[in-house]
């Protein structure tokens, strides 16, 4: 969602890097080197680049890694994820409080048909063991 809002503002693909380490394309960089040195490769010289790695803890030492970044970089670093590592107060203090974290919670079923775009029918469909369920989303 970031990457498309940046791409709508005028950022060019070339300067934001969105991965998602879950990913076996990236199986090789489980280390802090091998994805410092594949994620630098792919970072103009000009501008302003925007980093969105999700599922991070995926690399070993990682704090490492995105500390390099911020300093020998013009970047803005995004990490998302679900891991509770992600979470947890040591991964903070490894990146030594130059964060802001934005906690979210999972969509609800109606925010969830909103976010997509569907549209619910507002009549309830009887079944044949007399219980009500809502009829179809309309796609």
């Amino acid at each position: 969602m970031y990457h498309q809002y940046l791409s709508d503002h005028k950022v060019a693909d070339t300067n934001i890097i969105y991965m998602n380490l879950e990913s076996l394309r990236y199986r090789n960089l489980s280390n802090y080197l091998a994805f410092y040195d594949y994620v630098s490769e792919r970072i103009p010289n000009d501008g302003k680049t925007y980093l969105i790695f999700d599922e991070l803890q995926a690399v070993e030492h990682l704090e490492k890694a995105i500390e390099s970044f911020r300093l020998d970089f013009d970047v803005d670093i995004y990490i998302t994820g679900s891991n509770a590592y992600l979470l947890s107060t040591e991964f903070s203090t490894l990146l030594s409080d130059r964060y802001v974290e934005i906690r979210m919670l999972p969509l609800s079923f109606k925010e969830f048909l909103t976010f997509y775009e569907f549209a619910l029918r507002s009549r309830l469909k009887k079944s044949s063991r007399d219980t009500c369920s809502l009829a179809a989303c309309q796609f």
